[in-house]
């Protein structure tokens, strides 16, 4: 069965053929502005775009985001067969402690939680057994890929203003990881996972 032509779309039809070179050249021209003003778009998928201030859960998500602020997320994995080995404990404090000594970096991992509860205790005998049952006590932490089985998680929060800042970040990160790695005592691999 023919569908019925449109004299008029046959005509239309015929200009765009005729004229192809010139249609691909002007989208040629404009494709460019259409990149740049593209790249320009803010994505926007904070809390405050999707909920109102006056709502509890606003206000929830604001608290919780103060422990754990959003940036470009970096996660460094310290892994061990046993990462509740007090060895294992005090370096990944010890890596914590040397992150958050670069600029723009705040690191956040669940002895951070820990030590807001018993500041100073994971890495002894008794403080590793009682931090186990504290990070087992929930699964929200191994959701948040702050602690498994061979692991624990170190969340950084990358803040640069632009790509040198943030290579000089990531740098300084891996020769902090390399000095902690060296250091005697349990033996530990750090692993890398995120964005940058």
């Amino acid at each position: 069965m023919k569908s019925p032509e449109s004299p008029r779309l046959q005509a239309i039809a015929r200009v765009i053929v005729a004229r192809r070179w010139w249609i691909f050249a002007a989208y040629l021209a404009i494709l460019p502005a259409g990149i740049h003003a593209a790249a320009g778009v803010a994505s926007d998928n904070s809390i405050a775009s999707l909920i109102v201030e006056s709502d509890p859960d606003y206000r929830d998500t604001r608290a919780f985001q103060r422990i754990f602020p959003e940036g470009e997320p970096v996660v460094l994995m310290v892994s061990a067969p046993d990462p509740f080995d007090p060895g294992v404990i005090t370096k990944a404090a010890d890596l914590e402690s040397l992150l958050a000594g670069v600029p723009g970096v705040t690191p956040f991992s669940a002895l951070t939680l820990y030590d807001q509860i018993k500041p100073g205790t994971a890495a002894t005998p008794a403080g590793a057994e009682a931090f186990r049952r504290f990070a087992g006590g929930t699964d929200l932490l191994r959701r948040q890929g702050l602690v498994g089985d061979d692991f624990l998680g170190l969340a950084i929060d990358l803040k640069a203003p632009d790509g040198r800042a943030r290579d000089r970040a990531l740098s300084e990160i891996d020769h902090r990881v390399a000095e902690i790695e060296a250091k005697p005592g349990a033996p530990i691999t750090v692993r890398r996972v995120g964005g940058p």
